[in-house]
C-alpha cells in the first residue's frame, strides 16, 4: 500500500479582521488537510482549480511551500474564492463567501469515463459525485468498454448501465 493522499476541494483566501485592515491567509479546508498532511510527511497530491491572480499565486506559493504536490491542479484565470471573515465581540467567527464566478464555480462539463467507473470501490464513489455534479453541469461519460478488464461480464453490464 502506498503512503500517497490525494485530496479534492476547494483552495480559498480567508480575508481575516486585522485591526482596521484584513489579512489574506490560505485556506479551505481541502487545502488546510493537503498541508497538513504534506507537512507530516505524507506524499499528498492536490486536486482543483487555482486561480492565476495574486490570491492564487499566493495559495501555490504556500502549497509549495508546506510540500503539497500539484501535478493535477488546473490554473484559471478566474478570481480566486474568499471566504470574508467577521468576528463577532466574543472572538466567534462567521463568513461570507464569495464563490460566484470564481475558478470554485461549478464546471461547464463533467467529463467522466472508462476503468474507474466500472471498478470497485472508485466506481460507486464517483457515481455519487457525478449525479451531484450533473444536478448544476452537464456529465459525458465515456465507458470506454474493456471486456479484458472485468471477467464478470454481467456486473460490468451493470456498472456501465448505471451511468447511461
Amino acid at each position: 500500500m502506498s503512503n500517497q493522499v490525494w485530496v479534492c476541494g476547494e483552495v480559498l483566501i480567508d480575508l481575516i479582521p486585522d485591526g482596521t485592515e484584513r489579512k489574506a491567509v490560505v485556506g479551505g479546508g481541502p487545502a488546510n488537510t493537503a498541508k497538513a498532511l504534506a507537512k507530516l510527511g505524507i506524499d499528498t497530491q492536490f486536486i482543483d482549480g487555482i486561480s492565476t491572480d495574486k490570491y492564487g499565486q499566493m495559495a501555490l506559493k504556500q502549497l509549495h511551500k508546506d510540500g503539497v504536490r500539484l501535478d493535477f491542479v488546473r490554473f484559471s484565470d478566474k478570481p480566486t474564492c474568499l471566504a470574508i471573515v467577521s468576528l463577532n465581540k466574543q472572538g466567534g467567527a462567521s463568513y461570507e463567501f464569495v464563490i460566484e464566478g470564481t475558478v470554485a464555480n461549478k464546471p461547464s462539463l463533467l467529463h467522466i469515463g472508462t476503468l474507474v467507473t466500472a471498478i470497485e470501490p472508485a466506481a460507486t464513489v464517483l457515481f455519487e459525485w457525478a449525479k451531484e455534479v450533473a444536478k448544476v453541469s452537464p456529465v459525458v461519460f465515456d465507458p470506454n468498454i474493456r471486456p479484458a478488464v472485468m471477467s464478470d461480464r454481467a456486473e460490468y453490464v451493470k456498472q456501465v448501465e448505471r451511468w447511461v
